[in-house]
């Protein structure tokens, strides 16, 4: 188990240690140990397990995002209805499967922009859409540029 989810974590957990022993009063011990509380409180809330449904459900979309993908066809390959899944996974991840498949496709055509010479409807291909009129559309409606002016940014300084 993962205590620690960042070196920002780590450093504040080892600066309220090095309180610990400088502390003189009582309050002055109990308060690094209330600070390191609240920081596993909110680390826990940050590392929220999925039900393996869901867990199921995004390593397919993550997989597969560059083909044509459906909530009906994964939810069909995993035995449940995509009324039962669309609702766990809207309760579980708080946005919609369409919603997450679209963020899995545009992180993905950023880092295909920024890393690569593709061309526009090169990219728009590789991260699952047949019209690269809709992917633009998409994707200045999700980073508010169009793909080109992104791409052109990466050569800014």
């Amino acid at each position: 188990m993962k205590t620690f989810q960042s070196n920002t974590s780590f450093l504040l957990y080892n600066k309220l240690i090095g309180e610990l022993s400088v502390g003189k009063t009582e309050k002055d011990i109990i308060a690094p140990f209330e600070k390191i509380l609240k920081l596993l409180e909110e680390e826990k809330k940050l590392a929220k397990p999925y039900s393996l449904l869901i867990q199921k459900t995004m390593s397919k979309i993550n997989k597969n995002y560059m083909n044509p993908i459906s909530l009906q066809g994964i939810a069909d390959s995993l035995g449940v209805t995509h009324i039962y899944l669309s609702q766990l996974f809207h309760k579980e991840v708080k946005k919609s499967f369409k919603e997450y498949l679209i963020d899995v496709r545009m992180k993905q055509a950023e880092k295909l922009l920024k890393t690569t010479d593709l061309k526009v409807y090169e990219v728009a291909l590789q991260v699952g859409y047949s019209d690269p009129r809709y992917f633009c559309t998409q994707f200045k409606k999700y980073i508010g540029l169009s793909p080109a002016r992104y791409q052109q940014s990466k050569l800014e300084p």
